[in-house]
């Protein structure tokens, strides 16, 4: 399963042996009271953590395609991309008509790795702004702000100046300043290399059991609907109150601007959309203050009035 992808049937057969497992008794057939992707949830949500095999399986292929992409000058690397993305990157090879079946394999995977892939910046000279994941904003690690004056292909190193500082000026007149904001907090060492880090693990090496958990948290477009709940619990741990309500906030004015775009044909820029969730959440915060200078008040003259009674 390291290496190769398991058919889906397969996969389910074996999921149908574990279940048997768990539910029954020796010879003797018994209802399965839960469906087997809730008992594989963690133990977190109730469920027992067992492994589901087709996620399993493409978490151990991720494991091969991390390798592929952190040792660029392995021998075998080099011999995969004179075989098969030659004239491409990694991210953009296909698995052509005659490539092994080890290899097809492998890319099945490359979604999962892209979820939580990002570049620590060190040079810069290997970083392409547009086109990279370098932000510190999961789970895009990508610019909000769209391509403009500098090309496709500037790379990070073109924001640095020869002390090895930001340039400050040119962010603040490229960027927008969410952006700003991200970029100029970034810690950077002129001396080392850029270097490829994963989101989900603490030592920012790709693990199976952290892509994994990444599948059954949802992450994926294409994983389980069932899994927004564990989702929406994963986020509220790990934000802090204020970034929690601003990420449902944002999700609110996704879903508002999908609504606009199938329902009345209106297309909604990215730049209203976040111009809308500030605004929104400059009003609610404003409200919160003066709600709480209202209860102040309010509790001031209970105060006077229970002294001149007692009077």
């Amino acid at each position: 399963m390291t290496c190769f992808l398991v058919p889906s049937s397969v996969c389910h057969e074996i999921d149908s042996l574990m279940s048997d497992f768990v539910w029954h008794k020796k010879g003797v057939r018994k209802i399965h009271w839960l469906a087997w992707d809730k008992v594989c949830a963690s133990n977190e949500v109730g469920g027992l953590g067992l492994r589901k095999m087709s996620e399993f399986n493409l978490a151990m292929l991720a494991k091969q395609l991390w390798r592929v992409v952190i040792n660029p000058d392995n021998l075998i690397v080099h011999i995969l991309k004179q075989r098969y993305f030659q004239h491409c990157e990694l991210q953009e090879a296909r698995a052509v008509a005659g490539c092994s079946f080890t290899w097809s394999s492998i890319l099945v995977s490359r979604e999962l790795i892209a979820v939580g892939i990002w570049w620590q910046i060190g040079s810069g000279w290997q970083v392409k702004i547009w086109q990279d994941c370098w932000i510190p904003r999961p789970i895009s690690f990508q610019l909000i702000t769209t391509p403009n004056s500098l090309s496709l292909q500037a790379t990070v190193v073109e924001l640095i100046d020869g002390s090895g500082n930001w340039i400050v000026g040119l962010i603040h007149r490229i960027f927008w300043q969410e952006d700003v904001d991200a970029i100029l907090a970034i810690p950077f060492n002129m001396g080392d290399q850029d270097v490829l880090r994963w989101h989900f693990e603490k030592h920012s090496h790709y693990s199976v059991h952290s892509g994994y958990k990444v599948l059954r948290l949802g992450l994926i477009y294409r994983a389980a609907a069932s899994s927004l709940e564990t989702w929406i619990r994963e986020i509220h741990r790990s934000l802090d109150r204020a970034n929690f309500g601003r990420a449902l906030l944002i999700c609110w004015f996704l879903w508002w601007t999908r609504n606009k775009l199938i329902f009345e044909s209106v297309e909604v820029s990215a730049e209203e959309v976040i111009g809308r969730v500030w605004r929104m959440e400059a009003s609610f915060l404003l409200f919160q203050k003066n709600a709480r200078e209202l209860e102040k008040t309010r509790q001031a003259h209970h105060g006077i009035l229970l002294s001149a009674l007692d009077g």
